[in-house]
């Protein structure tokens, strides 16, 4: 099969967020299995910043990547909407050679203009939303996208793509029915865990010593993550164990600067460390020198960070919504915590920092688990069929 994948964002070398790893993983699943892969993106990290090096194509691992330009850089970060129209006249000329249109994400310039080629042109799409499908009342702009472009766009996909049950429900609120959405959970690739980086690099590149425990955070920096519920969790037990550092590592999403004074206010600059984003084997030594891995978000569908940390043998501890509970066994794999609550947070902090024996064990039960359900291998699969039923459906 001949693919097309439409991702507003993607770096191969800087991924950061759950979609474009899952695109990452999927396409090189794909190509291993004789498939031609290609990516349509933009020039863009994410919605703040270009790329440092900005080729409009490149290939990697046997994937082709086409970067279109965005057009601004302001509209992006106050509207997220990454506009490249480059994209048209690259669908215009190439729509016709594609078996299957993958889009990714919800109400993005790019995703719109592949679903109308792919219309126009009679080639099958399906949508994946990634967990961007919900809508908040004061989103102006999403409510008009919705009622102008969305149903429309889900109503002529072949396929919808939900990763859990929940999401799936989301769709049905839109009119999808079940028939047409198949449920598929995101996966790793075990490989790129399996040679980890030694315990003590991210210690040592960031001068903490080697008896410090250290809480993770990985993800956007962002008012619905909680990254200020696991700051003040911090504060709690900070008094308790003197010898712990607080690492919070992602991309501002405009709420760095609000975190940062929330550490300066309760004096625990010397504890809590901000890395900015980590990629590669940078990250993976973070995780790996962590002694937990705490996602505090208010919604998520499901991250991959979480299977991430399980494969450097780091137990989670996360807010107890979606369908978490499938992805952090209470107790054997991490802690569930009930969304926004301080106190019940900083227990299971204080948890792992008097029992560092159960570090270990709940870390190597994540492992086991995600080598079990969640290998990409076993998710690629699932894709292949669900590509080969839409296009024998659009014949």
């Amino acid at each position: 099969m001949r693919i097309l994948q439409v991702i507003p964002c993607f770096v191969p070398g800087a991924l950061f967020g759950g979609s474009q790893r899952v695109v990452w993983n999927v396409s090189k699943a794909l190509v291993k299995r004789g498939h031609s892969v290609t990516v349509f993106t933009s020039d863009m990290v994410n919605n703040y910043y270009y790329r440092l090096s900005s080729p409009k194509y490149e290939e990697v691992l046997g994937i082709e990547i086409y970067c279109f330009h965005n057009l601004s850089k302001i509209l992006s970060k106050t509207t997220r909407l990454i506009v490249t129209p480059e994209i048209v006249k690259a669908l215009f000329r190439d729509i016709k050679s594609f078996d299957i249109i993958h889009l990714h994400e919800m109400r993005n310039f790019q995703q719109l203009v592949a679903a109308l080629f792919s219309m126009k042109n009679e080639k099958p799409y399906v949508i994946q939303a990634h967990g961007t499908l919900p809508v908040s009342s004061h989103m102006t702009l999403k409510h008009i996208y919705d009622k102008t472009f969305l149903k429309l766009l889900l109503s002529k996909a072949q396929k919808i793509i939900a990763v859990n049950k929940l999401e799936c429900e989301q769709f049905r609120a839109y009119g999808i029915p079940y028939n047409k959405i198949v449920v598929v959970p995101n996966g790793i690739d075990p490989n790129e865990f399996m040679k980890l980086p030694p315990k003590g690099a991210f210690k040592s590149r960031y001068a903490i010593k080697k008896s410090e425990h250290i809480i993770l955070y990985l993800g956007r920096v962002a008012r619905d993550k909680g990254v200020d519920v696991l700051i003040k969790a911090f504060a709690l037990i900070h008094s308790q164990n003197q010898n712990i550092k607080l690492v919070i590592v992602g991309p501002d999403d405009g709420y760095l600067q609000y975190a940062k004074k929330l550490v300066s206010s309760l004096d625990l600059e010397a504890k809590v460390l901000f890395t900015g984003p980590l990629y590669g084997r940078d990250k993976l030594a973070a995780y790996h020198d962590a002694d937990v891995y705490v996602l505090p978000s208010f919604y998520e569908t499901f991250p991959l960070t979480i299977l991430e940390a399980y494969m450097c043998f780091t137990p989670v501890i996360a807010s107890n919504v979606g369908d978490m509970h499938e992805r952090v066994r209470h107790g054997e794999t991490g802690f569930l915590f009930k969304p926004g609550d301080i106190e019940e947070l900083a227990f299971y902090l204080n948890y792992f920092m008097k029992k560092s024996d159960r570090v270990n064990e709940m870390g190597t039960e994540g492992r086991k688990l995600v080598l079990k359900q969640f290998s990409v291998d076993r998710i690629v699969g699932k894709l292949e069929k669900i590509y080969e039923e839409a296009i024998s459906a659009s014949i």
